[in-house]
């Protein structure tokens, strides 16, 4: 069955049209200007029921040009004060084989029903969809023309099925309905223009008007990988098959919308993901490739190591497009492993869905949360040590993953916390093993709510990170999100071998970061004050660790390092970092926003809302460059040992720190210029491991596989320079 249905998907894949719903226009015509002859009725009277219809005689109503209605100064033709009018307009086409676009562009008040050839295509402000609105209701809101005070015309872009099998050879008819906003209305407006985008040169109507500029949608190629996905409608909860096609020549190049797929064209399985952003229009999708017998299938996509869990998040409310895109950045320069990713341009059974982000999941493995495997035999001894992960997020309903830990103290900032088993899955672990990983958080707890907690040898050191929770609290006051220490927090614990203790990450989720939110009481659209402390039931552990001087010392020494002596924590580094990532999608920007129309309007829960995308960029910028300043001043601790890499690398050759080194398992490599590839060679010169990288500056590779001995490290940079260094496995 699933096979079956595999082939289906892919049937349907071939036989959709290349382009889908936006394709290449060689140039504009109009059928239909708002200033020619029009047929049209006066609503003081029902017209015949058929008036809709292509075959319906016209000829008894009434002839006017354009504009029509009453109430403005701007019209052409002037009726009786009617709640309504009913507009046919004839237009002919030659050759419908040439068209590969249709456009109404239209002003009117109140609001509007369009159709062609009798099937209803547009409904604006009145009604249900496919309704029969009689002559006497009236709009649902207040809408005033807009071409009267020097406003434009609003523009919409037929879909495929309202012009597949709708429109003729031969003569063809715009049937339009509008309507005030009052049983006794003082005005009302029709203006209403059709244009088609022909596929080549030839020509059948009129040159389009000098003044009119087209979409953005019409373009030969994106900058950006091209995405296409096929399946039936998509389930929040359930995943279902589906197909994928990914156009990619590399970062920079061309990717033309009616050139076949190069890079990946296969199946997959495809969910809708997300909590609150599952209420917007652009859905964000958990994608796992598989091959054809439904099995998952390990595949390196878009410069990214090979996996097959994959999220396509989809940026709504956050119209920079770039909030999780530049936090993971960041992060994957400060933390052990942050998600890595790849703008892109999405289609969805032929349709635009905008600029996502094509992103790594979380999930245990080499080239990702890089934890041991836990065996549900591995129940004694240190087999049980690790490694584990779990969360911190939404909690709905009885959910068999999760467990509250609670404890009998008056701490002013705590309260209890739920946790949820990520890895292993909850099915997966032994009762011993969800036991021991249970009580070594309530232990850490309970430590950290002891007087001894800062005691360096049976303080809560013995259980924790400190670099990484220091690092994971900058990332989260850098961007002052609103669901921060609460929500999509992250947690991971190492086997002993590796040092047995928990570990703050990955990162995950900053979209209602640096300013984009304007509910709650904590001030988080605000780039001053803290958010580890305010109210919401967040995690309340940082509260405590900065009431130990040792831990407020860590948190400024690695402040003080990521802003000076690593630049990442710079807003220079970041400001560039979304100044090419605006470069690299290019006119992608436009279509997304033409497409979605959430510029200049509120989108919750946006705090700014700007006019243009510009806009939207300076307010981010700004933002970042306030709340940077304000933790420089405010940073809690004294730094009296600075944070050194020279002090536990061994090696420093071409630009490369390769640390530890020698090495037993996890290696970190930072280079000065951002990485493209890395390349391993033991003595012999044979390749022993390669990784293809999304131009980072660093990044974690496992020498768990590597035999004893001396290895030759090359790494190619995003200019193409080699760089070379050594390692040494233990």
């Amino acid at each position: 069955m699933l096979n079956k249905f595999y082939l289906f998907v892919f049937t349907l894949l071939a036989s959709s049209t290349v382009l889908g719903q936006y394709g290449k226009v060689d140039h504009w015509e109009t059928a239909i200007f708002a200033s020619e002859e029009w047929r049209y009725h006066v609503g003081t009277t029902e017209p015949d029921t058929n008036w809709r219809e292509r075959t319906f005689d016209h000829s008894a109503w009434s002839v006017g040009k354009g504009g029509l209605g009453f109430g403005y100064s701007n019209l052409k033709t002037v009726i009786p004060t009617s709640r309504s009018l009913f507009l046919r307009k004839t237009f002919t086409i030659s050759d419908i084989s040439k068209i590969e676009a249709a456009i109404l562009l239209f002003d009117y008040d109140a609001s509007f029903v369009a159709y062609i050839n009798g099937y209803e295509f547009r409904r604006v402000n009145i009604g249900k969809a496919w309704d029969k609105t009689r002559h006497s209701e009236v709009a649902d809101l207040e809408r005033k023309a807009q071409l009267v005070d020097n406003g434009s015309y609003e523009e919409y872009i037929l879909k495929d099925f309202q012009l597949n099998n709708r429109i003729i050879n031969g003569d063809n008819v715009l049937a339009i309905q509008v309507h005030g906003n009052s049983t006794m209305p003082i005005r009302l407006a029709a203006f209403f223009n059709l244009l088609f985008g022909m596929e080549d040169d030839s020509t059948q109507f009129s040159p389009a008007p000098s003044w009119y500029s087209p979409p953005p949608m019409y373009a030969e190629y994106s900058t950006l990988p091209i995405v296409r996905i096929t399946s039936p409608r998509l389930n929040d909860s359930l995943k279902i098959p589906g197909a994928m096609e990914i156009t990619w020549h590399g970062k920079g190049e061309k990717h033309y919308f009616d050139e076949a797929p190069n890079h990946y064209n296969g199946p997959i399985t495809i969910k809708n993901r997300g909590n609150s952003t599952l209420e917007f229009p652009k859905k964000s999708m958990r994608i796992e490739t598989q091959d054809s017998s439904g099995e998952n299938l390990n595949m390196r996509l878009l410069g990214l190591p090979s996996e097959n869990d994959w999220v396509l998040y989809a940026p709504y409310t956050d119209k920079s497009l770039l909030r999780n895109y530049v936090m993971y950045d960041i992060a994957r320069n400060m933390l052990e492993w942050a998600p890595r990713t790849q703008l892109c341009e999405v289609f969805h059974n032929g349709y635009y869905l905008g600029v996502y982000v094509f992103t790594e999941k979380i999930k245990r493995d080499r080239n990702r949360v890089n934890i041991r495997e836990l065996r549900k035999k591995d129940t004694t001894g240190n087999f049980i040590s690790g490694g584990y992960m779990t969360k911190v997020d939404w909690q709905y309903g009885a959910n068999p993953a999760a467990f509250t830990l609670s404890h009998n103290t008056s701490y002013q900032y705590y309260s209890d916390i739920t946790f949820e088993h990520v890895y292993p899955e909850v099915d997966s672990l032994h009762p011993k093993q969800k036991q021991y990983i249970e009580d070594f958080y309530f232990k850490f707890q309970e430590n950290l709510l002891s007087d001894s907690y800062t005691d360096l040898n049976v303080g809560y050191r013995q259980f924790v990170s400190t670099a990484s929770f220091a690092d994971y609290m900058i990332l989260n006051e850098l961007s002052k999100d609103i669901d921060s220490y609460r929500y999509s927090t992250y947690f991971y614990k190492n086997h002993v071998i590796d040092d047995g203790l928990i570990h703050l990450g990955p990162a995950w989720d900053y979209n209602l970061g640096f300013g984009n939110v304007d509910f709650g009481t904590e001030g988080a659209q605000f780039p001053i004050k803290w958010m580890y402390n305010k109210e919401g039931s967040r995690i309340w552990w940082f509260a405590r660790l900065l009431e130990d001087p040792n831990f407020a010392e860590i948190l400024n020494c690695r402040w003080n390092y990521y802003r000076s002596s690593r630049g990442t924590i710079s807003k220079n580094y970041q400001f560039s970092l979304i100044d090419d990532a605006i470069a690299e999608m290019g006119e992608a920007v436009t279509r997304n926003h033409y497409h979605w129309k959430t510029l200049g309007r509120y989108v919750w829960p946006n705090n700014f809302v700007g006019e243009t995308y510009q806009e939207e960029i300076d307010f981010l910028k700004k933002w970042i460059e306030e709340r940077i300043a304000w933790i420089d001043i405010n940073v809690p601790g004294d730094c009296n040992t600075p944070v050194n890499v020279n002090e536990i690398k061994e090696f420093e050759e071409d630009g490369l720190l390769v640390f530890p080194n020698p090495a037993t398992s996890q290696v970190q490599i930072v280079s000065e210029e951002r990485m493209s590839n890395l390349e391993l060679f033991d003595i012999s010169g044979q390749s022993v491991f390669e990784m293809e990288l999304n131009d980072e500056f660093q990044v974690f590779i496992s020498a768990d596989e590597l035999n004893t001995g001396l290895y030759f490290l090359q790494i190619t940079t995003e200019t193409g320079n080699l760089k070379n260094s050594k390692l040494i496995k233990q």
